[in-house]
């Protein structure tokens, strides 16, 4: 049972490490994944609501802390938000071409006897292709090509159609400002350590939230069995309370000894009550941790708290070998 806690808690964090440590391509850095402005309703709980009762072991809390928990969803919001700060600090750096096209018919009346009849008309297009990079050296590179091609219907043109084709290559490079490598590779340098950081952040938050959910989960735990060690105590309070009244109506039992077994009675009530509040709270947590508070459904819900208790004796916190063997 430990072996496969274990293992489970290992699969759960390698996943998240391997979606964080990504290649540094567009690919990567680029996330399709649309936020919200409203937190969604809690994921995976929903599927662990048996008799009407919220049902979580160990390994259900930590998924479901991984995946609902506010803070590692704002950390990994922050991972997302230095990727597309990486992204914009590649920005300048990225290739850009640009087409352009045009293409004008002129149709004019006749204007000279020697056009005749004929209406002349003429056809310009115009086609521009243009490539620019910056490089991280400072380097600008231009390349341009523009072509135009003319045509008519006048039979007084020899070369119809015509076409004209310019080519422009132009490399700038900066001898004083943002020359050279580090001027312009700075802010990709700033946005790599800021995403690094982030993601120890996320890493760091993720350890801290099933360090704390495990502790949460094992608080519930002993504040139920609290609770029990309470509720059997005031039950024998109780048994006592009654067998010293019968007594004291038969009249074996002096009348002043009816008091020590009403007081014993009303500690044990006491100790049950604050059991009883101490179990609320601790449950309280757990839910906040497991992300469980979003969703009123599952506010109200109660923790099938004797599938807790017989959790925590199938992994041998007990002391009880025997039972482990049976409820594992």
């Amino acid at each position: 049972m430990k072996f496969r806690l274990l293992c489970s808690i290992l699969l759960v964090t390698t996943g998240f490490a391997q979606e964080i440590h990504q290649r540094e391509t567009f690919g990567a850095l680029k996330s399709a994944q649309a936020v919200s402005d409203t937190l969604p309703a809690p994921k995976y709980l929903q599927e662990r609501v048996v008799n009407g009762k919220l049902r979580l072991s160990l390994q259900d809390a930590i998924v479901a802390t991984l995946m609902n928990n506010s803070q590692v969803r704002l950390q990994e919001l922050n991972v997302e938000d230095s990727k597309f700060s990486l992204l914009r600090a590649h920005s300048p750096f990225d290739p850009s071409a640009q087409a352009v096209f045009n293409a004008q018919r002129v149709t004019s009346p006749a204007n000279s006897q020697l056009q005749g009849a004929l209406v002349p008309t003429t056809l310009t297009q115009d086609t521009q292709v243009n490539y620019n990079q910056l490089f991280e050296t400072g380097t600008n590179v231009l390349v341009g090509f523009d072509t135009t091609r003319f045509s008519t219907n006048n039979l007084n043109n020899f070369i119809n159609p015509s076409i004209a084709s310019t080519m422009n290559f132009q490399i700038t490079q900066p001898l004083l400002r943002n020359r050279w490598l580090f001027a312009n590779r700075a802010p990709i340098v700033i946005a790599r350590r800021n995403l690094r950081i982030s993601r120890a952040n996320f890493e760091a938050q993720v350890s801290d939230s099933i360090r704390d959910v495990v502790s949460l989960y094992w608080v519930v735990v002993e504040a139920r069995g609290d609770f029990d060690v309470a509720q059997k105590s005031q039950d024998a309070a109780e048994a006592s309370y009654k067998q010293d009244k019968r007594a004291l109506e038969l009249g074996a039992l002096p009348p002043l000894d009816i008091y020590r077994s009403e007081s014993q009675l009303a500690s044990r009530r006491v100790m049950t009550i604050q059991s009883e509040y101490q179990l609320k709270q601790s449950e309280d947590s757990l839910r906040t941790a497991l992300g469980a508070m979003v969703d009123p459904y599952l506010r109200a819900l109660d923790l099938e708290r004797s599938h807790l208790y017989k959790k925590s004796r199938a992994l041998g916190l007990r002391g009880d070998k025997g039972d482990a063997d049976e409820d594992g």
